[in-house]
């Protein structure tokens, strides 16, 4: 094209910028088509069910007999402990932690060049 790289380079871009804008355009032109589609179909009113019998609570969770054998289960298996702490393990950001470590350190220049 030209000698300058500078002028290429803005037509280049401005070239992308137009294809962006154009397809934008087109996206638009769809979801607006698309809609009227919609909106052409009535909404049908729902049917009204009789109102059936409300079942009987049910209580949440295992039932206490349950807890206390799998709780003595576990004090058995383990023998003597200690529990220290209870986290959630989806806050632990020990991984993460080490993982950004190691990629900054990773960009560090060597001492030996």
């Amino acid at each position: 094209m030209n000698d300058l790289p500078i002028i290429d380079s803005l037509v280049m871009y401005l070239l992308a910028v137009a294809i962006a804008f154009l397809v934008a355009l087109v996206i638009k032109g769809i979801v607006a088509i698309t809609g009227r589609i919609g909106e052409g179909a009535p909404a049908k009113a729902p049917v009204a069910k009789p109102a059936a019998a409300k079942p009987a609570a049910v209580p949440a969770g295992p039932p206490p007999a349950h807890i206390a054998a799998i709780t003595a289960a576990v004090a058995s298996f383990l023998g003597t402990h200690r529990i220290v702490r209870i986290a959630d393990a989806a806050h632990d950001t020990t991984w993460t932690t080490t993982g950004r470590a190691q990629q900054q350190l990773s960009h560090r220049p060597h001492s030996g060049h």
